[in-house]
């Protein structure tokens, strides 16, 4: 067998094609895993976040003791549904702590959607909290679609059900 120039070039192509699929093997890798790792920081920021816990606890507080949450969505609400004319400081702290709680799940469901974080650490780590929290504030989101954006808590919604529905898939 001859050695040629264009055996030669044939063999360069060659190699300039592995290394080619390689390099896209291993940034496929590293992107996997940096969402991995995002997913994880998300997931350990939702345990470690005081502003988050403490407007958790305010929410979980709120139900506990049979507050209706779509209340706090507006001002109209809180005169229908808590008996109260207008915002005192305890109406303010529980309509900014129920909105604080929806837009942290809001802002996973967007990075879930938009393939930021990995979908399946997040559904294995926290899917009872989506589905529960989603559940129980499901009246104020509704309230708050009414009285101010129709698109609030949409991804929210959207990510809550589909982990729902996946539920029995463990």
């Amino acid at each position: 067998m001859d050695f040629t120039f264009s055996t030669a070039i044939g063999l360069i192509e060659l190699i300039a094609i592995v290394a080619v699929a390689v390099a896209c093997w291993q940034i496929n890798a590293q992107r996997k895993l940096a969402k991995q790792n995002n997913s994880i920081d998300k997931m350990w920021e939702l345990q470690e976040d005081g502003n988050l816990r403490r407007s958790m606890n305010v929410v979980a507080k709120m139900l506990a003791d049979g507050e209706k949450v779509e209340s706090y969505a507006s001002r109209d609400a809180l005169k229908k549904g808590a008996g109260k004319n207008d915002w005192d400081e305890d109406s303010r702290r529980k309509s900014h702590a129920l909105d604080a709680v929806v837009e942290y799940f809001e802002l996973i469901s967007i990075g879930i959607l938009q393939d930021i974080y990995d979908r399946e650490i997040v559904r294995a780590y926290a899917r009872d909290i989506f589905v529960e929290m989603h559940e129980r504030v499901k009246p104020f989101i509704r309230e708050m679609r009414a009285k101010h954006s129709r698109s609030y808590g949409e991804n929210f919604q959207r990510v809550a059900e589909e982990f729902r529905e996946k539920k029995n898939d463990r």
